[in-house]
């Protein structure tokens, strides 16, 4: 008789843990990453002046590598087809700016400022994603995508210093624009409800906020997804 309660408990244990491992790998997931975020040098026009003195010229920024966090909600579809919808933070730093202008800032043209203060820099993102996961079987399965979105820039005030001693402060203004990402990573199951994802992420901004240039980065990142 224990035997076969005990026997009963057993298929209802080995029934129940089954059932949530089924339910648990539904179509529907949830994903979180970090990773090492690399903005590219980036150019822009701009105004610079000094005692009330202006002159039209061209900054050139040097970054620092920085840190990016992200969150997203999905859905699997047939064709092995993911959509997601993600949101996206990063921050990272400025290291140094060159600015190019003529008379009568004419000292500074192609003088690079460095030693930053302020210089932390901040972005938001949300982005709509779909991406493909590749036919293969087994533990590892790669895949690649894209998304669409819009990206925050937020404003900040950073001021560098040359070699020489001079100074050379420059305000980054707040700006929404347009921007696309594209994705490759390799989806690594633990269990069947969850899974490691290490990736590789570019992003293109649209266009350029002002002072800002057009940001363009580089993302190393590792991430985890759960289905449920």
């Amino acid at each position: 008789m224990r035997c076969r309660a005990g026997a009963a408990v057993l298929v209802a244990a080995v029934t129940a843990v089954a059932a949530a491992e089924a339910q648990a790998a539904g179509p529907f997931y949830v994903s979180g990453s970090v990773g090492g975020y690399f903005r590219e040098d980036a150019s822009a026009t701009t105004t610079i002046g000094s005692g009330g003195i202006v002159a039209p010229g061209t900054v050139t920024r040097s970054f620092d590598p920085g840190v990016a966090f992200n969150l997203a909600a999905g859905v699997r579809l047939p064709a092995r087809l993911r959509a997601e919808v993600e949101l996206g933070y990063a921050e990272y730093a400025s290291s140094s700016v060159t600015p190019m202008v003529g008379a009568p800032f004419a000292s500074s043209n192609g003088v690079t400022f460095g030693n930053p203060t302020g210089s932390h820099l901040h972005r938001s993102m949300v982005t709509a994603n779909l991406f493909y996961d590749l036919p293969l079987e087994g533990r590892f399965v790669p895949y690649i995508g894209g998304g669409v979105g819009a990206i925050h820039v937020q404003a900040a005030t950073v001021t560098y210093q040359s070699a020489a001693g001079a100074r050379f402060t420059s305000r980054l203004a707040a700006g929404d624009k347009a921007v696309a990402m594209l994705e490759g990573g390799v989806t690594i199951a633990v269990t069947d409800a969850l899974a490691v994802v290490p990736a590789y992420r570019y992003i293109r901004q649209a266009g350029t906020v002002a002072n800002n240039g057009t940001e363009i980065a580089h993302v190393l990142k590792v991430g985890v997804r759960y289905l449920f």
